[in-house]
Order: structure tokens, then C-alpha cells, then sequence
């Protein structure tokens, strides 16, 4: 990959039904590390935005660190068990300022 100084991150989600309790939603997480430490990592919830029994596009943006890193991991995490959620079609995509 091409280091940019900002990545795009964005996927089409799918649920049925939404968790209202923000604390075990699931969460799309971005994650830069080096030698296993975290350098940076941004999350955000889908379901906020998300019409239930529908498909739609999610995304944000982060800052590529100007620290080292040697992995980006880009994961579904869902902290409290509840809720089922669908990822489908991630695009991950470089910019500068």
C-alpha cells in the first residue's frame, strides 16, 4: 500500500436489529501497530446509522500515524455479544490533505 497521510475506510453493513445500548454495539475498528503495540486505532458504531433490514455504506477516515507501524488490522469487534452484523465489500482507500 501506498502511504498516504489519510486512509478511507468504508463497507456496506447490514442488521436487523439494532442494540440501542452504545456500549455493546458492534464496532468497525481500525488499528495501526508496531511489534504488536497499538500506534492508533479509531472505531465507530454502523448501527447508529443504520436503517434495520437494510444495507448501507459506512465509513471514516484516519490519520496515517507519522509514528512506525508495521500492521493495520481492520476488524469487526462486538464488546458486549449483542447484536448480529453483516460486512460486506470493504474499500480501503488513501488521500492526502
Amino acid at each position: 500500500m501506498t502511504r498516504g497521510k489519510w486512509l478511507h475506510i468504508a463497507a456496506q453493513f447490514y442488521c436487523e436489529e439494532k442494540v440501542w445500548e452504545a456500549w455493546v454495539m458492534p464496532q468497525l475498528v481500525v488499528r495501526f501497530e508496531q511489534q504488536g503495540g497499538t500506534v492508533r486505532e479509531r472505531a465507530l458504531r454502523p448501527m447508529r446509522v443504520l436503517e434495520p433490514g437494510k444495507w448501507g455504506e459506512v465509513g471514516m477516515d484516519i490519520k496515517v500515524p507519522s509514528k512506525d507501524f508495521d500492521n493495520i488490522k481492520i476488524f469487526l469487534w462486538c464488546p458486549g455479544g449483542q447484536g448480529m452484523m453483516w460486512m460486506d465489500d470493504l474499500k480501503i482507500e488513501t488521500f492526502e490533505d
